[in-house]
């Protein structure tokens, strides 16, 4: 019997449009939407994910600042929470022990919607991990570290642009207004991954140029299974290797996921985003529908 992750992921790829729909018949309140469309997300993750992080909802905080609220929130389960008082699914979780941060959106085509993800991600990322006790290796190698540790973020949408280049034009609008742009954004179809996060494309063709990565690569074939690797690989990394000891020697295990998540080759292209103009008034409340 064959087992196939590529297909798994597609049928899940495929589950995103209806109950994106059944939600919308269930309730119109927009809180009780987003959860229930966080938790469709949150669901298919947590499963595959190891016992060594945990899922979770709230605030990030670096000991002297608080992040907005992040849909979904991928931590250490070795480091502390801080609980809200009468919330029981909200937390407020330490800068250090987060992985990745998650905003999931219904439909990216609002300029909005999109910009106030980018803006809720952005601490995440840009807050340096300053809590971490130097072991061993220079100044530079410990800041160098601290800079790869940083949480990566991700935009997730049940609907987004049809059309390439009204995808590139709104993402680099919402970006050049909020002021960042995440790892990867991923809709039904389209990946969208910041190009020091592309390794695992270059091996699907097309995503160097000269030898030079740009700042993104986009690849609209397999995009959840992309996005699904992606994710698991962050967490694999950022968690730490097992270290495996015998009386004479030692060595640290890394597993590589590749044969178990397997994708056939896809292809991808490298894409520049250019600095979009300021976002009227209507494009920040009215869904692009390209």
């Amino acid at each position: 019997m064959e087992y196939s992750f590529q297909e798994f992921a597609q049928a899940v790829e495929a589950q995103m449009e209806p109950w994106l729909k059944l939600t919308a018949a269930a309730t119109r309140d927009s809180r009780a939407l987003g959860s229930a469309r966080e938790w469709l997300v949150s669901s298919i993750l947590e499963p595959f994910l190891p016992k060594t992080v945990v899922v979770g909802r709230g605030q990030v905080t670096d000991g002297t600042r608080v992040s907005n609220e992040i849909d979904i929130v991928i931590y250490r389960a070795d480091f502390p929470v801080m609980p809200l008082p009468g919330n029981s699914s909200m937390h407020t979780y330490f800068h250090s022990g987060v992985v990745a941060a998650i905003q999931v959106k219904s439909d990216l085509r609002s300029g909005r919607d999109l910009k106030k993800a980018f803006e809720n991600l952005a601490p995440i990322h840009q807050w340096p991990k300053q809590h971490m006790r130097r072991v061993e290796g220079t100044e530079a190698e410990v800041q160098q570290l601290i800079r790869w540790q940083r949480p990566s973020t991700y935009v997730v949408g049940y609907r987004g642009w049809k059309r390439e280049s009204c995808l590139l034009t709104n993402f680099s609008q919402a970006g050049t207004a909020a002021g960042y742009f995440p790892d990867v954004v991923y809709y039904p179809s389209v990946y969208l991954v910041r190009s020091t996060q592309a390794a695992q494309l270059r091996r699907f063709g097309g995503a160097e140029e000269r030898g030079k990565l740009p700042p993104f690569v986009l690849a609209t074939e397999c995009a959840f299974a992309l996005f699904f690797q992606n994710l698991l690989r962050t967490v694999v990394n950022c968690i730490g290797e097992p270290l495996i000891r015998h009386p004479s020697s030692e060595a640290r295990m890394v597993y590589l996921l590749d044969d178990y998540l397997s994708i056939e080759k896809v292809a991808a292209k490298p894409v520049v985003l250019v600095r979009g103009p300021k976002p009227t008034a209507t494009d920040r409340t009215k869904p692009d529908q390209t």
